[in-house]
Parts: C-alpha cells; sequence; structure tokens
C-alpha cells in the first residue's frame, strides 16, 4: 500500500471516529433532556440542567445544539424513528393480525405513561403555532398513515388498492390514536390500558371486515 493511500485510509478512519463520537455526544444529550424536560417541563428547563444531566458543560451543548429548540426537534424525530420502527415491524409481515396491532398499541400507550409530561410537550408542541413542528407533525402523520394503509389493505386481503376510503380510514385512525392518548394523558391514565387499546383497534377495524 503506497503512502498516499495510507494517508488517505487513516483520514477515512478518523472521519469515521469524530462523526461516531459526535453522533454518541448528540445522542447523550438528548437522553438528558428526555429526562429533564419530563421532570422540568420544556419551558421551565435551562440549557445548564440538560448540561449538568449530561456531565458536560454548556459550551458543550452548544457545539452540537444551536438551542434548546434545535435539541427539542431532535427528540422528536428520535421519538418518530422509535415509532415508525416499531408499527413497521407490524405492516412489513405478511399477514398481521389484531394480536399483532393490540401489542403495538400497547407499547405504545405505556411509552407514553413512562413520560407522561415529555410526550405532553410532544403532543401540544407538534399541535401548537410553530411552524416548524407543525410541517414536523404533518410529516409524521402522512409517514404514520401510509403504514396503516398497508396494514388495512392486508386485513382486508388486498395486495394494492387506490380505494380513497382506506386512505381516508387511517387517517382518521391515526388522528384517533393521537386524540385518544393525549386524552389519556390529560386525564392521569384514569382508563385501564387494555380498555383503551381495545377501542383503538375497534375504531380502526369498524368496516374493514368484509
Amino acid at each position: 500500500m503506497s503512502n498516499h493511500l495510507k494517508k488517505k485510509t487513516k483520514s477515512v478512519l478518523w472521519a469515521e471516529k469524530r462523526e461516531r463520537i459526535k453522533k454518541a455526544k448528540k445522542n447523550l444529550f438528548l437522553m438528558a433532556s428526555l429526562q429533564v424536560f419530563d421532570e422540568k417541563g420544556y419551558n421551565d428547563t435551562r440549557i445548564l440542567d440538560i448540561a449538568e444531566r449530561a456531565g458536560t458543560s454548556v459550551g458543550g451543548f452548544y457545539f452540537y445544539y444551536k438551542n434548546k429548540e434545535d435539541l427539542l426537534e431532535g427528540v422528536y424525530w428520535k421519538y418518530f424513528e422509535l415509532f415508525m420502527k416499531r408499527l413497521k415491524i407490524v405492516s412489513t409481515k405478511q399477514n398481521p393480525s389484531i394480536s399483532d396491532l393490540r401489542r403495538l398499541f400497547k407499547d405504545y400507550a405505556m411509552m407514553f405513561r413512562k413520560r407522561k409530561h415529555f410526550n405532553m410537550i410532544f403532543l401540544e408542541q407538534l399541535g401548537g403555532i410553530n411552524k416548524k413542528f407543525a410541517s414536523m407533525k404533518n410529516h409524521f402523520v402522512d409517514e404514520w398513515c401510509k403504514e396503516f394503509e398497508i396494514i388495512i389493505l392486508k386485513l382486508k386481503g388486498k395486495q394494492e388498492s387506490k380505494d380513497n376510503d382506506i386512505v381516508k380510514r387511517s387517517r382518521m385512525w391515526v388522528g384517533t390514536l393521537l386524540e385518544l392518548v393525549h386524552w389519556w394523558c390529560l386525564t392521569e391514565f384514569k382508563e385501564d390500558v387494555d380498555i383503551l387499546v381495545e377501542n383503538a383497534i375497534n375504531f380502526g377495524l369498524k368496516g374493514i371486515s368484509g
């Protein structure tokens, strides 16, 4: 191997290492902020609180994020990726079942109950007047709806369809799920989780069979 190639290889390896370190540091701030937002709420959380929880400095925070809103956006994208990953486990199955949906919805519900305060921030910010978060919500909903369309088609035994009813039903299902979880958080989880899940499933499956 020539010296030039060796230097190039070392340069690539060093760049990859820096990228891994950067990703790990950003994730450290994301996880720290998730904990602090859940404890103090978004508005009462300071950058100093997040930096201290992450075990680093405020200067270190600003090396990776512009401000608190920039960090919150990063947390939302992480949440979205997690929700989509779990949803696609069901949508990519050849024959998804009602039991698969039941487990998925219960999994979602427990995620929201575990970090109630942060999830209220998540739901309220996405439904607020901030244009950036409104745009993110539209993207999230569109992507969730695509996966629910696939699930509905498979439950109906179809491979593909241009049925507008399925498109509408998926949007109604996703919208209802978000409203249902929001209501559940507001009521301090008074409704039993299994009843909540069954209501969500029954609404979505209405009219699918046959």
